[in-house]
């Protein structure tokens, strides 16, 4: 078609199209929680791959531009060029703001106050120097021996990985980590956190919840303040009192989105894990660097991969706070921008785009392409970035240096799935002898572990 100077407009085709197979999909998973059922329904679908390819169509019928597309909530900006997603990315906050209407009705539900919803400037700002000094100082040590005797009482409880028994370690990790040790085994905060989360996926349109989330709010600050004031030195939650506050930050409202941060580790780990059960190489590759005690590159390389291939969060959002030049037009103020990242970070432009390519990780050609941002990025991404990785990264060595994993659910063969079910994953453990990459130590007590209802699919081509 002949190249125009505005912005084009997608069909109305176009658009039920990328609806139906990108943007209902992944509501139904869940924005803010999965909802198991229907992330199984979505794998099986194979929706992601249905989406990439109205998406590739789109990007060559209107040579890669940027297009408006008319979406459940209205008309939005879809963005399909590199460079229109790097602009986005690496703006201001204060110009393409994270504080979209859908994500205050839903994550505001949870943390009214969360940077990310801070619709104000000063807000923002505010709450963002608050986030960056607290997570500043964050003891490496410190979170390598909490991760340790996690991953260690997790291998001992156990000798089928899933993802319901990864899940259940991750819970225990964050609250020692953010709360102190004294929350270690206190569920409860994680439960009043997650039926939050669970209601944020309706954005305020569950009828007759408005009582209950109050409630359930308030319960759930009750716990934190309590953990907050009585904290021990080495968690966030001790870091709270010597980091700046004013009026605007509401230091124990942000904790809330700390620790649904942390509910993305357990697929994360799971698909990387279940990624080098299928290709021995790399998993001895991985579990050398693991038990060496030292600096872990590739088992970082090796998580970021598992989240460039099913991203932990598939769309990022924002919201024009004025008018925006673009190109030889200009976006409204108010204007709705939808980087479809899952999609991208899996398109025609990589050549290693259906691949486990952890190279690309340690070359820096992942970032170099500009196309890849698992964790988002730029002045609007997310603070606890750095801290998710090391998290991470400490879990899944902690797995590989004590034990070897032998895939049995799911068996498929061929290239990596578009749309993965992380609950569907099953791993058989196989103890290491020799190895004590793990210790048990500084374990308050042990609690029994959960039924599995488990995970994820995975092959790699």
């Amino acid at each position: 078609m002949p190249m125009t100077r505005t912005i084009p407009h997608a069909t109305a085709s176009e658009s039920l199209r990328f609806a139906l197979w990108h943007t209902i999909p992944a509501l139904l998973r869940g924005t803010f929680t999965a909802n198991p059922r229907l992330t199984r329904l979505a794998a099986r679908l194979d929706t992601d791959r249905r989406a990439a390819a109205v998406v590739d169509r789109m990007r060559t019928r209107y040579g890669g531009r940027s297009v408006w597309i008319t979406g459940p909530g209205g008309r939005v900006l879809l963005v399909l060029s590199r460079g229109d997603m790097r602009r986005v990315l690496d703006a201001p906050d204060r110009i393409f703001s994270t504080a979209t209407r859908a994500r205050r009705r839903g994550l505001g539900l949870v943390a009214p106050h969360a940077l990310l919803v801070s619709d104000r400037i000063a807000d923002r700002e505010d709450r963002r120097r608050f986030h960056d000094a607290v997570l500043a100082g964050v003891d490496r040590d410190q979170v390598r021996g909490v991760v340790a005797a996690e991953i260690g009482a997790l291998l001992a409880a156990t000798s089928t990985y899933t993802w319901s028994a990864a899940d259940a370690a991750t819970g225990r990790i964050a609250r020692r980590l953010v709360l102190g040790d004294d929350a270690r085994d206190d569920t409860i905060v994680t439960r009043l956190n997650r039926a939050l989360c669970r209601d944020a996926n309706w954005f305020g349109y569950r009828p007759g919840r408005a009582r209950l989330d109050a409630a359930l709010r308030r319960a759930l600050r009750t716990r934190v303040d309590r953990y907050v004031a009585g904290a021990r030195e080495g968690s966030l939650a001790a870091r709270i009192r010597d980091a700046p506050r004013t009026g605007r930050t509401d230091p124990g409202g942000q904790v809330p989105y700390w620790l649904m941060a942390f509910d993305l580790l357990p697929a994360l780990v799971t698909n990387a894990l279940a990624l080098l059960a299928r290709f021995p190489e790399d998993a001895a590759r991985a579990e050398e660097e693991a038990a060496g005690g030292g600096p872990k590159p590739f088992v970082t390389a090796c998580l970021m991969e598992a989240a460039r291939l099913w991203a932990p969060v598939p769309n990022l959002t924002r919201v024009t706070t004025a008018r925006v030049p673009w190109h030889a037009d200009r976006l409204p103020a108010g204007t709705r921008v939808l980087i479809p990242l899952s999609l991208h970070q899996r398109g025609p432009a990589l050549p290693y785009a259906h691949d486990f390519a952890p190279r690309v990780w340690l070359d820096g050609e992942a970032r170099r392409g500009g196309w890849v941002a698992p964790l988002s990025a730029g002045p609007a991404g997310c603070p606890g970035a750095d801290l998710g990785v090391l998290v991470g990264t400490e879990m899944l060595a902690a797995l590989l240096a004590t034990a070897r994993f032998e895939l049995t659910a799911p068996r498929g063969t061929g290239a990596v799935p578009a749309t993965s079910d992380v609950r569907a994953v099953r791993m058989t453990i196989r103890s290491l002898a020799g190895r004590t990459g793990v210790s048990e130590r500084a374990v308050p007590r042990q609690r029994g572990r959960r039924r599995s209802s488990a995970a994820a699919g995975t092959n790699r081509r």
